[in-house]
């Protein structure tokens, strides 16, 4: 009933005319030059524009995103999906929650491991806490090897324990706590490299220091016990020297120098088999009872070295005088293995092993254990 002249848009097609109703089906009804259907005067009511195979005029409420229309199933997103005019996704995964942000730590709730805790949500970076900060279900070391040791939450027995959880560990300081939890952590010098790596630093004879040495068996200037190049001798106690010890396997072994010491026919690294560590223990003395199941092994320690080693040798550093820095590793024996080192003013020590002699300022020892 209306020709072009009249303004008909679109003469072909009975459905276009000038005040006709405008209709959902992507045509200009009312021919206005506007695709306006449910929204008059706005363009593109009637497009698809998202590509979810709905318009706005049939319902979608968000034709800029593929996600949100009318029947699509609502997801954690903070959108409202399924168009029913709220975001209303809920979950009862971890401690559930819905669409919404209840500790502002911009994680929803539904997405939100914990959210009471600022300090837990997906994405975050994980830390020494003994919570799950990036919402993966794991904590602390068992998220992040790299933080074994690196503050004292995360503190391994020893530095044997600290490399076999991050074998990228290099030498450097870490926090140990070898006693099971009844202890706080405290610090340790790790040596990640030598003779196979995890070697802890639990005493160092200073050349030069004439005031100080081994001879006691409690902590004796642990305020200098992270460094290896310490001007002053230390020595943790002798407690806590065994408790750095691995209960299987474990091992001593004394430098000097830098260079792992000789003498008895071998180095200084011992290996006491862990099926019979009864009585094998430290003492800062050559006096103290106990045996152990041992034998005196190369620097690879894979090869037993013949004849350098029985079960009443003793292994360390001592002297009568009280001048030289001393140590002994399963003492009790009468017949030690021992090394010693003489400090300036300090006559010759009672045992001999490897003397230092001359300038003393050179003469620096390390005892570690693994």
């Amino acid at each position: 009933t209306q020709s072009e002249c009249q303004g008909d848009c679109d003469d072909g097609d009975g459905v276009n005319f000038t005040g006709n109703p405008e209709l959902c089906d992507g045509q200009d009804n009312d021919c206005n030059g506007l695709d306006d259907a449910g929204n008059a005067g706005v363009d593109n009511e009637e497009t698809d524009n998202d590509g979810d195979a709905e318009t706005e005029c049939q319902g979608d409420c968000d034709d800029s995103d593929p996600l949100n229309f009318l029947a699509n199933s609502e997801a954690c997103d903070g959108q409202d999906n399924d168009c029913e005019g709220t975001a209303d996704f809920t979950t009862t995964d971890d401690d559930g929650g819905g669409e919404t942000d209840s500790d502002s730590d911009t994680s929803l709730d539904c997405a939100d491991c914990d959210d009471g805790d600022v300090a837990n949500f997906p994405g975050n970076a994980e830390i020494c806490d003994g919570q799950d900060n990036d919402c993966n279900g794991l904590a602390d070391v068992a998220d992040d090897a790299t933080l074994a040791g690196s503050l004292a939450a995360c503190a391994g027995t020893n530095c044997a324990d600290i490399l076999s959880t991050d074998s990228s560990a290099t030498d450097g300081i870490y926090f140990v706590e070898p006693s099971g939890g009844v202890d706080p952590a405290f610090q340790a010098f790790c040596d990640m490299g030598d003779d196979g790596g995890g070697w802890t630093l639990v005493g160092r004879g200073a050349g030069g220091d004439t005031v100080n040495d081994w001879g006691t068996a409690d902590d004796l200037n642990v305020v200098s016990s992270t460094s290896p190049t310490s001007p002053t001798s230390f020595k943790f106690a002798d407690t806590t020297i065994n408790s750095l010890i691995s209960s299987s396997g474990g091992r001593v072994r004394m430098t000097y120098n830098g260079t792992v010491l000789t003498g008895g026919g071998g180095t200084t690294t011992w290996f006491w088999d862990g099926a019979s560590p009864t009585g094998c223990e430290y003492d800062h003395t050559d006096t103290a009872s106990g045996t152990c199941v041992e034998a005196f092994e190369d620097v690879d320690l894979t090869t037993g070295l013949s004849g350098a080693n029985t079960d009443t040798e003793v292994f360390g550093v001592t002297g009568g005088d009280n001048e030289c820095l001393h140590s002994s590793f399963d003492p009790g024996g009468t017949d030690p293995v021992t090394w010693s080192i003489r400090k300036s003013g300090a006559t010759s020590c009672a045992t001999a092993g490897d003397n230092c002699s001359g300038d003393a300022n050179d003469c620096d020892m390390a005892l570690w254990v693994r």
